[in-house]
């Protein structure tokens, strides 16, 4: 409301999220040099992403690769190996989706079921 009073901005340009061969595109950029859990298909990531900007997606990558280190850390503590390799599972993308999709939700004043049933997790059936 502030920004848009007149004499802030001169003009206010919407840019639509990106579209699914944009978002494999984030994906792969974000992903590239990240040691990864055997191959990652990055088709079923962007289709698993509607609607998330490209810094959303980033988000996802970061929040996996930081998983990543925690359980490698982690197991290294635990004695279980010498040197416990980082590497990024599916999982963790998984889960880093779920967290920034509440993230989202809560920034846009939605509770995190009602982003679930709008952004199709979630099927009803009558």
């Amino acid at each position: 409301p502030a920004m848009l009073r007149p004499g802030r901005l001169d003009q206010v340009l919407e840019i639509p999220p990106p579209d699914r061969p944009g978002r494999k595109e984030i994906f792969a950029v974000h992903l590239r040099n990240k040691p990864l859990a055997g191959k990652m298909d990055l088709e079923q990531l962007a289709a698993q992403t509607e609607g998330f900007t490209g810094a959303e997606i980033a988000a996802v990558c970061h929040r996996a690769a930081l998983e990543a280190v925690r359980r490698a850390v982690a197991g290294a503590q635990a004695g279980s190996v010498d040197e416990a390799p980082i590497s990024i599972t599916a999982e963790q993308l998984r889960s880093a989706m779920e967290q920034v999709r509440k993230s989202k939700a809560l920034a846009e004043g939605r509770s995190s079921n009602e982003e679930m049933a709008t952004s199709g997790a979630f099927r009803f059936r009558s």
